[in-house]
């Protein structure tokens, strides 16, 4: 059995829903790490590899979309996963840009 882990970068805006990912990452057996917005993931990216990016689509800022373009830009083997809240919206616009699948998020009271 390999003993390296993926590694997961979790960019989302909403503590909540980080913390949640996190536990959900981690409890599948990979690595995570948090980012609070696209910049700080972007800068993390640039220091690190990373195997999974999983971004909120929308956060102030730079949002996941561009968020998306940039990172593959650094490395174009990157999975990324785009997840929201806001249902189907702007996340048509994901496949133009090397989304293949978005997904929306519960709700968290």
């Amino acid at each position: 059995m390999a003993t390296d882990k993926f590694k997961v970068l979790i960019t989302d805006d909403d503590i909540d829903l980080r913390e949640l990912l996190v536990e959900a990452v981690r409890n599948w057996g990979f690595q995570a790490e948090l980012a609070k917005d696209a910049e700080e993931a972007l800068r993390k990216l640039r220091m690190e590899h990373y195997d999974i990016l999983i971004s909120d689509l929308m956060m102030p800022g730079i949002d996941g979309l561009q968020l998306l373009r940039k990172a593959m830009e650094l490395d174009s083997g990157l999975l990324v996963i785009i997840i929201t809240g806001r249902g189907k919206g702007r996340g048509g616009r994901g496949g133009r840009e090397g989304c293949r699948q978005s997904a929306q998020t519960p709700g968290i009271p």
